[in-house]
């Protein structure tokens, strides 16, 4: 890319749904002024979010500390009700950040940041109407329309085949169809049968850690994100920073 406008179009693009996933992390990959730019923007979210949180807590100490100053002669009971205002506005600042901040649960961030990527339908090489490429285009159609237990019929035979040209796609898929038939336990153990080599781990690294985390499984959902946070060419390790911040 040549110019910051297209960066940010294309980055733009990808969080209205306009660019897959995969598209984009291989744009990231192979622009690193692409990267940089997604690297500040995830960077300038988490600070927003920081100011909005410092912001409300600003204001509702000031409001108690109005209370404080007021050195008026006034009975015992309208005193009480003073104070019990104030707590009552500290009170809704700590509840709202225990829903956006600090102490979320696994299901909550989970719901959060959890993106259901879109279909992979490029063809192999190979003769594009052998079966298993049919059987291929028949689960990414079955996982397009959200029939998520025929794309699991489909894949979870395909994927052991040998031969088969999508083996290491169809994992991810087939783990992702899981997740969202609420088998946690069974797409983890997808995620965790990938291959080392395999260009989708980190998309597997990302979504086991969220499946654990469906599961309010935060023991072991907290290393695997805290290697992705570290990780700076990982493509979630904002995001993996920001749920880090959360539990």
């Amino acid at each position: 890319m040549n110019s910051n406008s297209k960066v940010h179009d294309l980055i733009d693009q990808y969080h209205q749904g306009e660019i897959s996933r995969e598209d984009f992390r291989q744009h990231l990959e192979s622009d690193a002024e692409l990267r940089r730019e997604f690297e500040l923007y995830q960077e300038d979210m988490t600070l927003i979010r920081a100011a909005g949180k410092a912001a409300l807590m600003k204001k509702a100490g000031e409001a108690l500390a109005q209370h404080e100053q007021k050195r008026l002669k006034i009975f015992p009971i309208k005193r009480v009700l003073q104070v019990a205002a104030a707590f009552l506005i500290l009170a809704a600042a700590w509840y709202f950040f225990s829903k956006t901040g600090a102490q979320r649960s696994g299901e909550e961030l989970f719901a959060t940041y959890f993106e259901l990527p879109a279909p992979v339908n490029e063809r192999d090489g190979s003769a594009s109407n052998s079966p298993q490429e049919l059987l291929w285009q028949s689960a990414m159609a079955a996982y397009s329309n959200k029939d998520f237990a025929k794309a699991i019929e489909l894949l979870a035979p395909a994927v052991e085949q040998p031969g088969f040209p999508y083996t290491e796609r169809g994992k991810l898929f087939l783990g992702l169809s899981y997740l969202m038939k609420n088998e946690s336990g069974q797409a983890i153990a997808v995620f965790e049968n990938m291959s080392k080599e395999s260009s989708y781990q980190q998309d597997a690294a990302w979504y086991r850690a969220l499946a654990l985390l469906k599961m309010n499984n935060v023991a072991e959902a907290r290393p695997m994100l805290e290697q992705i946070a570290s990780d700076q060419r990982h493509f979630k390790h904002g995001e993996a920073q920001e749920i880090l911040k959360s539990l």
